[in-house]
C-alpha cells in the first residue's frame, strides 16, 4: 500500500511537471513568433518611414512595377500590414516583405526622346517623355528604324515611346529598341574622350 501511494504521488508530480513544461514551451513559441515576426516601421505612400502598430505590424506591403500605370506602379497601397496571403496580396499587384522600411519604390524614372513628323520622315522632338522602369533594370525606348516614315509617327509620339518595340516593327525595320543605359553611355563616352584630350 505504501509503494502504491508513493507511485501515485510520483506520477501526479511528474504529470504536472510535464504540463507545466508544455505551457512554458507554448508561451515561449508565441513570444518568439511575436518578437521576430514583426516589423516596427514601413514606408507610406509618400515613401516616408512610419511606425507600425499591432495587428498591422507583421509585414510591409507595397505595389509592384506596372508599366501600364502613369507612375509605373500597381494600385496596391504602401504601408504596414497584418499577415498576408496570395488572396490579400497577389503577386501580380502586391509585394510583401518582413524587414523595416523594406517596401521601397518599385519604379524608377527615366527619359525617352519622342519624335514628330518632319516632311516624309520623323525627327526628334524638343521635349523628352518621362517614363518608368522597374528598379535596377534598364529602361527601354522606341526609336525610328531605317524604314520608319511619317505614317508611323504615332508609334514614336510621347504617348507611346516608352518601352520596347513590337516584334513585327523590329522585323520590318520600322522600330529599334534603345536602352536608357546605352543612351547614357553614348553621352558619357564622348565626354570622357573630350576630357582626355584637354588634359
Amino acid at each position: 500500500s505504501m509503494v502504491s501511494t508513493q507511485s501515485t504521488g510520483h506520477y501526479y508530480i511528474t504529470n504536472n511537471l510535464s504540463i507545466a513544461k508544455m505551457k512554458f514551451l507554448l508561451c515561449l513559441t508565441l513570444l518568439v513568433g511575436t518578437t521576430y515576426g514583426a516589423v516596427t516601421k514601413c514606408l507610406n505612400e509618400d515613401l516616408e518611414s512610419t511606425a507600425c502598430t499591432a495587428p498591422d505590424n507583421v509585414v510591409c506591403v507595397g505595389p509592384v512595377f506596372d508599366g501600364s500605370k502613369a507612375d509605373g506602379e500597381s494600385e496596391k497601397a504602401r504601408g504596414c500590414s497584418a499577415a498576408v496571403d496570395t488572396g490579400s496580396c497577389p503577386a501580380a499587384t502586391c509585394k510583401s516583405c518582413d524587414k523595416d522600411d523594406c517596401n521601397v519604390a518599385a519604379a524608377a524614372k527615366f527619359e525617352c526622346p519622342s519624335y514628330v513628323v518632319d516632311g516624309e520622315g520623323l525627327k526628334e522632338a524638343d521635349a523628352k517623355k518621362t517614363c518608368f522602369k522597374a528598379v535596377d533594370t534598364d529602361g527601354k525606348c522606341k526609336a525610328p528604324g531605317d524604314s520608319a516614315k511619317a505614317a508611323n509617327a504615332a508609334t514614336f509620339g510621347a504617348d507611346n515611346v516608352c518601352g520596347a518595340c513590337a516584334e513585327a516593327d523590329v522585323t520590318n525595320k520600322i522600330c529599334m529598341t534603345a536602352s536608357s543605359a546605352v543612351s547614357f553611355g553614348a553621352v558619357l563616352i564622348p565626354l570622357v574622350a573630350l576630357l582626355y584630350t584637354l588634359f
